[in-house]
């Protein structure tokens, strides 16, 4: 009975495969656990079809809320004088970005609507690491570190 607690994704027998294909493909929320294992353990691929969306659009970056590519990464990441990053927000968010030393001093807040590249002027920055909070409508989104290399 201890071999079969102690066994891996990797050492499903077949008639456990046979079970986890019936469940994966009854469209039920266990059925993408099965596929998850199925996927990890024998690479079984599954067709992901996708809702359609109750605007009517076709603009699935801002029909899924708190998605993390709601909001890029900043890039360039060391970077000197500059750093951008892209958003796509729905209709009534407003985003904010909060740059703060390590002191805890706040050098920068930068507000932000819609969907666009933010370009953030940081010329006057010491050399060093920054802390910056993403937030929509005041919610805390994200957390980076921003190094900037005079």
């Amino acid at each position: 009975m201890d071999s079969q607690r102690n066994r891996t994704i990797f050492a499903i027998t077949n008639s456990e495969e046979e079970q986890l294909l019936e469940i994966a493909g009854s469209g039920t929320k266990t059925s993408y656990k099965a596929q998850a294992i199925l996927y990890a353990a024998r690479g079984t691929d599954f067709p992901v079809v996708l809702p359609a969306l109750a605007s009517g659009g076709d603009n699935w970056y801002s029909s899924f809320k708190g998605g993390q590519d709601r909001i890029s990464a900043l890039y360039p990441n060391p970077t000197q004088n500059n750093v951008s990053f892209s958003h796509h927000l729905q209709t009534g968010e407003t985003g904010t970005l909060q740059i703060f030393s390590l002191m805890g001093k706040e050098m920068g807040n930068y507000v932000f609507i819609g969907e666009s590249s933010q370009n953030v002027d940081i010329s006057n920055f010491q050399t060093g690491l920054y802390f910056c909070v993403f937030s929509v409508n005041g919610t805390v989104f994200r957390n980076s570190k921003l190094s900037v290399i005079k």
